[in-house]
């Protein structure tokens, strides 16, 4: 008689044991899986960065190929070079995605029927419109139209983005009084350190559309009275500004972007300049006799889907097309807007809402891909390139 063989079945303590040592080395090897995963949606970010930087570059190039295309705006830069994308819109998002703050911006847009540059994130309270009165949505921002231009010895150029943030105070006409009545924002030492004495965050006064900007040259005193600036907003998306200095030793002036053409000398105490700014759509920027912006109304724009909304994770450098020397600049960083100002507040609750010190783009294991105009992408911890630090923002940010 043959040898009978017997199968004997797995005791359920058996499977038990192997169920077990199977979880456990899938919970030895998930940091694995997570490290790769992460490694490969870093890269995959990084190539689209180089994507971008590719088709920035062309669409640059047809600026000076072809006499009807207008110059590339930070403000609108992903509708102007998603035609020299080949796959697309697919390229503008970061595959750890990070568009907790482009969202509410495209939705800002798609109410306006154009593009929205990200900086107001739908704010309306600083030239976009308002609800519950009649003042149509503004296309146009002020920052959008001119920048404050300071120029040193040595060639040293500094810009001031015409807006609330590190060199730009904007108070409301009751809170520029209340510091006028303090000697504050005048010809005295005692105007000196204004942040120290002054509650300086904007609070919109009686009227909304009637404001200051106080400018702080870039220097040491903190007085932010190099440009004092009376923005009225006219309901045609116009700009009224009555401008006046104090004592500076710089050359200063007010010029239009993105061309950087000059609009109004700043001489050291000075008064009673007025300078319209206007959404123009000559491209041509028209300057002195009352002034007269160089901002092609986003309506009005030329390029192909210009008025297209495009949801992107990444932020142009709002200066990058006033670069004449780009090299080490940062043209394009994984962040959570379209525009990248040099006052954007990091450690804010908007960027840090849990405030860890990592804000909400430092995406790829605490740290954010960079695009520099010379075409190379950096894994950069974000102190390292924080513009809020004076370094940073003369080495990688200003023109």
């Amino acid at each position: 008689m043959g040898t009978r063989l017997v199968r004997r079945a797995f005791t359920l303590i058996e499977l038990m044991i192997v169920i077990a040592i199977i979880g456990i080395l899938v919970a030895l090897l998930q940091p694995g899986f997570t490290l790769v995963t992460a490694a490969a949606n870093q890269m995959r970010c990084a190539t689209n960065l180089h994507r971008l930087w590719q088709a920035v570059s062309m669409r640059t190039g047809d600026e000076t190929s072809q006499a009807s295309k207008r110059l590339l705006r930070a403000s609108a830069w992903p509708s102007q070079v998603l035609p020299y994308l080949e796959s697309g819109a697919q390229f503008m998002i970061c595959p750890q995605g990070g568009e907790s703050l482009s969202a509410d911006s495209a939705s800002a847009a798609s109410q306006s029927s154009g593009f929205t540059d990200g900086a107001g994130g739908g704010d309306t309270s600083s030239g976009g419109g308002s609800s519950g009165d009649d003042w149509p949505q503004s296309y146009a921002q002020i920052s959008d139209l001119a920048d404050f231009k300071t120029e040193k010895g040595g060639g040293v150029v500094y810009y001031v983005t015409l807006e609330e943030g590190l060199w730009c105070l904007k108070l409301s006409d009751e809170q520029y009084a209340a510091a006028r009545a303090q000697n504050l924002l005048n010809n005295s030492s005692n105007a000196d350190f204004i942040r120290t004495k002054f509650d300086c965050v904007y609070h919109p006064g009686a009227n909304r559309h009637t404001y200051w900007l106080c400018v702080e040259g870039h220097g040491g005193d903190d007085d932010f009275k190099e440009a004092l600036i009376h923005v009225m907003e006219q309901k045609d998306g116009s700009f009224s500004l009555d401008i006046s200095t104090g004592d500076h030793g710089s050359t200063n002036s007010l010029v239009s972007k993105p061309e950087g053409v000059k609009l109004a000398d700043l001489p050291p105490n000075i008064s009673g300049v007025h300078i319209t700014l206007k959404p123009a759509d000559d491209p041509d920027p028209v300057a002195g006799g009352g002034g007269g912006g160089s901002l092609y109304a986003r309506n009005q724009e030329d390029d192909p889907i210009a008025n297209s909304v495009v949801s992107t994770s990444y932020a142009m450098n709002v200066y990058y097309p006033q670069m004449v020397s780009k090299g080490s600049k940062i043209l394009l960083m994984d962040y959570t807007k379209y525009l990248a100002y040099v006052n954007d507040d990091w450690g804010g609750d908007k960027m840090d809402p849990d405030q860890t010190g990592v804000p909400l783009f430092a995406r790829h294991s605490g740290r954010m891909n960079v695009l520099y105009a010379d075409g190379s992408v950096v894994a950069e911890d974000p102190k390292d390139v924080d513009p809020a630090v004076p370094a940073h923002e003369m080495a990688l940010w200003d023109p």
